[in-house]
């Protein structure tokens, strides 16, 4: 709702994504609205992320996992849709 928010204001203020704005957007859980609206963004991942934790919580309850584990990291999707313009 945020971002759909925000474009209809920069709309109704004439302000054009991207020649006067550049955007993107971080943590949408939704691809659909990216793609409506063509903002680009670093989409949430719940399969992924939610799996993971999920493992971590079950190792932690049977005692199989020690509490300084290292953490595991997932590289972040960038789905380019032009809301970025180049300088």
């Amino acid at each position: 709702m945020f971002l759909n928010n925000l474009v209809a204001a920069t709309r109704q203020r004439g302000i054009r994504i991207p020649q006067d704005l550049s955007l993107v957007s971080a943590g949408t859980y939704t691809d659909s609205m990216g793609k409506r609206l063509r903002i680009d963004e670093f989409p949430l991942m719940p399969a992924e992320l939610c799996q993971l934790g999920m493992n971590m919580l079950v190792h932690l309850m049977d005692g199989t996992i020690k509490r300084k584990e290292n953490a595991t990291l997932i590289h972040p999707i960038y789905k380019q849709r032009g809301s970025i313009t180049s300088l």
